[in-house]
């Protein structure tokens, strides 16, 4: 036997997740397309759920009472009474007094069950009488037997009841002041149709006997806590074959047991049986927008067309009912676009077509309006579309919306079919969208000025005579400039889709010389002129006016708007800065981009300048929803009014701005299914926000139609704007109230629904894709010497695939560098070159941008015969290899080398080639010697001398400042530094933990947090493999336990580095960080009780590996030492440890049953060749473990993820029993022994077919670790 065997770390990772952190280049386009998980179901012991405010951070909040409504048969005033701000009220007669709670909209009291109504009474003369409570607002309010209640009143639907108790049941007024706590159930059941989710007014009244009386403070309060709704949120419609699946499952972290790692199931309605199971992982600890913890359960793997729910171990309640299958959207296509023409404005909706929400048309005299201005004028306005929940008719939100509906039919035009709606045009041989559309655009030809060419702004919702075309008071009409610019884009971007529709040529042309007249208009009058006081109102028309001359040049081509786009596109740079809104009212400017580079000729100096700004944005637009919104809405965490509407817009401005500018690829079919996953239910309220649409739905809106027309539910496919934080919710996410009298959450409008069609055509659409298969390389593997390159080309198959674009990276830059990756569009070639860094062996990784599919270009790097590099020529190749003394001090640049004032250390190439002379082992090491005040230092090497170092005679150069040491790999620095760079620049820079989050500032404590640097003339470098090692200073408390002490990067939340060994004898711990990033070290606790009486080496081997996060116990405080393992424990123990999980592989054994827990691990290390099964059709997963097999997948999962074993010509003894080790053993055996990672028990035996136990499992894995840590 050979002794003092290596084990070498390797120079590439199994997985290109992992490789993508390492890489700034790529981590936006990567890291979308992870999970946004930053906890693995080993770590979940250390995760700190709790939320900051203590333990009423979910208490609902107090609601204050002080806005004045209405009253009759009262005196009402604002004074001081005994030095109190008061409300003063004297009576006369019957008397009633109310204050609005929530503006004049209902607020929903019924989560305060327990909550009282709070005031301060006084009276004027005391024993002052009165009734004490609520009003409620209901429309279509039924009775106990489940039938409408109506009143007898012009409004029928809209009913008050008043929820009212005596003053005098809870105490006698006198004329001091008293503080009154009355219960709200005496007031919520002093009527039993009163609902207390739907109160609109605070109430006092009183009989016909005069009083005066003071009240103040007045205010809800209740120790209920706000809701938390159905645990396992899914898109209740359903999800397509392709792409990502999962449902997120939350709840408050005192309510809700799951955790990381707990298990789920996805369950056949039609039988029950389990179709998927998976462990959830963390998505956030406590997320400020629900004010839970949340939970991801991915079963994006499942791709069976059927129906399903979900459940989750310790959550009594099941998921929604969904589908899965390629036409899942179809019926919600279908009815998002119907919603326009149930917003039909003055037509009678005929049975035949509306079905039970046939009605009469509203406001006919809109055949015949009068102008506001001139109400002897008069107009045919007729038809269009509702605005909203009203009767009010507006061309702004109306052209915003047919804007989308034209990007729409334009983008995905064999989604909209005639005959499709069903509605009064269909049957015409043109698609019914497009018919709808029209419908609207007659309406804007008619709103136009005959005389100037403008666009009056809107028709008033109030009914005749009341009822006017909005022109102003004045003797001159006004005719407004922002909304005629944004009616001339919609009616000229009309005329672009019209006119290649048959039958609509000559219709097209009306259009557009409707929008000419209106761009005359502006021409006319450059001034902004405001329209009369209302909605949609604006204060600045730059933006519309880009918008209109877009759409026209691109309809036309004219110069006249090409120049006034070039004149004015720099206007709106602002607009990049703002990634979680793209477009609406009053803001179409990049809409308009997108019609101007649609255009014939379009200039090149405004591309030059959007396109670089564009691709920034949709790469922050893209990570946001991928990554950073803990609901994958694009709007993040803004819940305001309307909210809703750009959830679904965003995802659409970044379709369209991508297809034109040709950047377009499966990232923006993810982002889409994100934002649909949130609108149908993936969300905190477990809501699909679509009516008719999912099990727990929106049934009804602020609707004066649907409202009022006795029918339960309203037509499906409404979409209201959703949470609006308002103030009075603790969490943005749930400010939602589902009532009639709630227009600032729960009414619908043009613009919210219009992106909403585009979203779901563009993801029904995904049916008519071909998602590319297999990679293949024209070159699978390669050998190159230092400094030679090689072009290599990709492509993927089938060849009709719809994205074929790849992404390359190397796995390890300082053996072989990536650059020059180019995308052919027209042959679907990816090709890049490949250029040989230094010695070893890698891979280039080339892989899908949606992370499903990839393949590996294998590279050798080796040196020409005569050892030379190759330099380039006029390089220096460097000093004669320096022979390194035996004596000298590892320490090359005496007791230390001071910084400048600013932390900076300049090295020279003099002191180097010192530091070079006197090095020890090819290892150089210089102090920094900081001043007392600087948490900062940079240290910069000259890249003239970096560019001449020897590698054979200088194998590291390391820092040693602020009690840390960073050590960098010589052959690597020398890799990263290009010919003409200046110099490499290594930062330290030491912070408390104080800035970062609550969470991670508990996890730490008062250590100190390090941010290492790594820059090439201030270019990040980015590094993959083992090139850096740090150590980080760490002070042992008593009774601390040694190997208890983990190192953290908090680059993304906080993950534990594995790989990382403390040495008590110098009070530092060793790793070798991915990546720059933020590190600190701390001390976890690990609260076995089992195994205290084992030997040392055994419980701090459990403790080890426990507090990094490799194992969990079996219980709490349970670690359970003895018990055995089965084969599939210990695969899926290594497959986690070796981030070696593959999704898509596929196991061929026949007792490996998809579904089941351990299906993917031992699939993926099948695909790995790490297992190889009792038989070639058995694995044997539920077969107890012997040391010798645990000891053979060891070997080969070190094997299979890059790792080599290199042995000395030192003999090792052999174990006494060596002769019964099996045959398939022998080799895995011997190698592991010389590495020093097996060990043997006291009689030097192996014990290869003994059973493993836990105990043996963590030994083994912390042996490896220390090996591993110290090579």
């Amino acid at each position: 036997m050979r002794g003092d065997t290596i084990l070498k770390q390797p120079k590439k990772k199994s997985t290109f997740r992992k490789i993508s952190l390492f890489s700034v280049s790529f981590v936006t386009a990567l890291s979308l397309l992870a999970p946004t998980s930053i906890v693995s179901a080993e770590q979940a012991s250390t995760v700190n759920y709790l939320p900051p405010g203590g333990d009423n951070w979910n208490k609902l909040r107090d609601i204050e009472i002080k806005e004045n409504a209405w009253g009759s048969g009262t005196t009402v005033t604002d004074e001081v009474y005994q030095e109190q701000n008061a409300r003063k009220v004297e009576t006369n007669g019957y008397w009633s007094d109310h204050l609005v709670i929530n503006g004049w909209q209902s607020f929903d009291f019924s989560p305060y069950e327990n909550g009282t109504l709070e005031f301060d009474v006084a009276g004027a003369t005391g024993n002052e009488k009165f009734q004490i409570g609520f009003r409620d607002v209901v429309h279509e309010r039924l009775n106990s037997d489940g039938e409408f209640y109506k009143d007898g009143d012009a409004n029928p639907e809209e009913t008050n009841i008043d929820g009212l108790v005596d003053i005098s049941k809870y105490i006698s007024l006198t004329t001091e002041w008293q503080h009154v706590s009355i219960p709200l159930k005496d007031i919520f059941n002093s009527d039993p149709l009163f609902d207390e989710s739907k109160i609109q007014l605070f109430k006092l009244s009183g009989d016909d006997t005069p009083i005066t009386f003071w009240i103040s403070n007045i205010k809800v309060t209740s120790p209920d806590k706000e809701r938390s709704y159905a645990p396992i949120k899914v898109n209740q419609v359903g999800y397509l074959n392709y792409g990502d699946k999962y449902a997120n499952v939350s709840g408050y972290y005192n309510q809700l047991s799951a955790d990381v790692g707990t298990s789920f199931e996805v369950k056949r309605t039609s039988d029950d049986s389990v179709a998927y199971t998976g462990t959830l992982s963390l998505v956030a600890a406590y997320d400020e927008l629900s004010g839970e913890k949340v939970f991801e359960a991915n079963f994006s793997a499942l791709n069976e067309p059927g129906q399903y729910y979900i459940t989750v171990d310790g959550v009594d309640q099941p998921s929604a009912i969904f589908k899965i299958g390629p036409d899942v959207y179809d019926g919600l296509l279908k009815d998002v676009q119907k919603f326009f023409y149930f917003q039909r404005a003055n037509d009678d909706l005929l049975p035949q077509h509306a079905d039970e929400f046939a009605r009469t048309g509203l406001h006919k005299v809109d055949a015949n309006l009068p102008l506001q201005s001139d109400p002897s004028q008069y107009k045919d306005v007729y038809g269009g579309w509702w605005d909203a929940g009203d009767t009010g008719k507006y061309v702004t939100a109306a052209a915003t919306a047919v804007s989308d509906l034209l990007w729409a039919y334009e983008s995905f035009p064999q989604q909209f079919t005639d005959g499709q709606l069903n509605i009064p045009e269909s049957g015409n041989n043109i698609p019914d969208l497009i018919d709808e559309i029209k419908f609207e655009t007659e309406f804007f030809l008619k709103m136009q000025d005959e005389r100037s060419g403008g666009f009056y702004s809107y028709i008033i919702r109030e009914a005749a005579p009341e009822r006017y075309i909005m022109d102003g008071t004045g003797e001159e009409s006004i005719i407004p400039t922002a909304q005629t610019a944004a009616t001339v884009g919609a009616l000229a971007h009309a005329y672009t889709v019209f006119k290649n529709v048959a039958g609509m040529e000559d219709y097209a042309d009306t259009l557009l010389e409707s929008a000419i007249r209106g761009w005359s208009y502006l021409e006319a009058h450059p001034e902004f002129i405001a329209q009369p006081d209302g909605p949609y109102n604006d204060d600045d028309d730059l933006n519309d006016r880009f918008y209109a001359a877009s759409a026209l040049y691109r309809a036309t081509g004219e110069a006249r708007y090409n120049d006034f786009v070039v004149a004015n596109y720099k206007a709106f740079e602002s607009k990049f800065n703002t990634t979680d809104f793209s477009h609406g009212i009053g803001s179409m400017e990049l809409i308009g981009f997108y019609h101007y580079l649609s255009g014939s000729t379009p200039s090149q100096e405004v591309k030059d300048w959007f396109i670089p700004k564009y691709k920034d944005w949709s790469s922050i637009v893209i990570n946001t929803a991928m990554n950073q919104a803990v609901w994958h809405n694009s709007t993040n965490k803004g819940f305001y009014w309307g909210a809703n509407s750009n959830v679904a817009g965003v995802a659409v401005s970044l379709d369209i701005g991508n297809r034109i500018i040709g950047n377009y690829d499966e990232r923006m079919l993810q982002v889409a299914s994100g934002n649909l996953n949130y609108l149908l239910g993936v969300n905190p309220l477990q809501l699909s926000f679509i009516t008719g649409h999912g099990e727990n739905r929106v049934r009804t809106t602020h609707h004066v139609i649907y409202m009022k027309d006795f029918i339960k539910e309203m037509p499906n496919g409404y979409m209201p704007g959703g949470p609006n934080n308002n103030g009075k919710y603790n969490f943005p996410a749930k400010a939602y109230n589902q009532a009639t009298v709630d227009w600032e959450s729960n009414e619908q409008a043009l613009n919210y629904n219009s992106p909403l069609i585009y979203l779901t055509a563009l993801l029904n659409n995904v049916e008519n894709k071909t998602f590319s298969e297999s990679i293949q390389l024209d070159n699978t593997a390669g050998t190159l010497s230092v400094g030679k390159t090689i072009k290599v080309k990709a492509s993927v198959t089938p060849n009709n695939a719809s994205f074929k674009k790849l992404q390359v990276i190397s796995a390890d830059k300082s053996i072989a560098a990536v650059s020059d990756v180019t995308y052919n569009e027209d042959s679907g070639v990816t090709e890049f070159t490949v250029t040989a860094v230094s010695e070893g062996k890698t891979v280039v990784i080339v892989q899908s941008l949606d992370d499903r599919i990839q393949t590996k270009y294998a590279i050798e790097v080796i040196r020409e015969k005569d050892g030379s590099s190759n330099p380039s020529p006029g390089t220096n190749p460097g000093p004669a290899p320096v022979t390194p003394g035996n004596n000298t001090p590892e320490v090359s640049a005496g007791s230390g080398t001071k910084t400048d004032q600013n932390g900076i250390l300049m090295l020279t190439r003099e002191l180097l080639e010192k530091a070079v002379s006197q090095a020890v082992n090819g290892k150089i090491k210089i102090p920094v010697v900081a001043l007392s005040s600087q948490k900062k230092i940079e240290v910069q090497l000259p890249g003239d001398w970096i560019r001449t170092v020897n590698t054979t005679s200088v194998k590291s150069v390391s820092f040693e400042a602020l009690g840390a040491i960073i050590e960098l790999d010589s052959a690597f620095i020398k890799g990263v530094v290009e010919k003409d760079a200046k110099k490499l620049s290594v930062g330290i820079s030491t912070a408390t933990s104080g800035t970062l989050t609550d969470e991670i500032r508990t996890l730490l404590g008062d250590n100190p947090v390090y941010e290492l640097t790594l820059n090439v003339d201030n270019t990040p470098v980015q590094w993959s493999g083992q090139p850096v090692t740090v150590k980080l200073p760490y002070v042992l408390e008593a009774g601390d336990q040694p190997n208890q002490v983990v190192v953290y990067n908090l680059n993304k939340g906080s993950n534990l580095v594995k790989h990382a060994f403390y040495d008590q004898s110098s009070g530092t711990i060793t790793f070798k960080p991915e990546h720059s990033s933020k590190y600190a070290a701390t001390y976890t606790n690990v609260g076995f009780t089992d195994i205290g009486t084992l030997p040392s080496k055994t419980s701090d081997a459990i403790r080890a590996i426990a507090a990094r996060g490799i194992i969990i116990g079996k219980a709490p405080g349970e670690y359970d030492p003895q018990g055995k393992l089965t084969r599939a424990e210990f695969v899926q123990m290594l497959v986690n440890f070796f981030d070696a999980v593959d999704a898509s592989a596929v196991s061929q054994f026949s007792d490996v049953k998809k579904a089941t827990w351990y299906y993917t691990a031992v699939a993926s290390a099948e695909k790995l060749g790490i297992v190889q099964g009792r038989s070639d059709t058995k694995f044997g997963t539920n077969d107890k473990l012997t040391r010798q097999e645990m000891v053979v997948l060891l070997h080969r999962a070190l094997l299979a993820t890059g790792y080599s074993i290199d042995s000395s010509e030192q003999n090792v003894p052999a174990f006494s029993d060596q002769a019964a080790i099996s045959s398939y053993a022998q080799n895995a055996v011997a190698a592991l022994k010389q590495a020093n990672i097996l060990s043997t028990d006291s009689s030097g035996s192996f014990g290869p077919k003994s059973q493993t136990s836990r105990a043996d499992a963590a030994v083994l894995i912390y042996n490896f670790l220390l090996v591993d840590t110290k090579h």
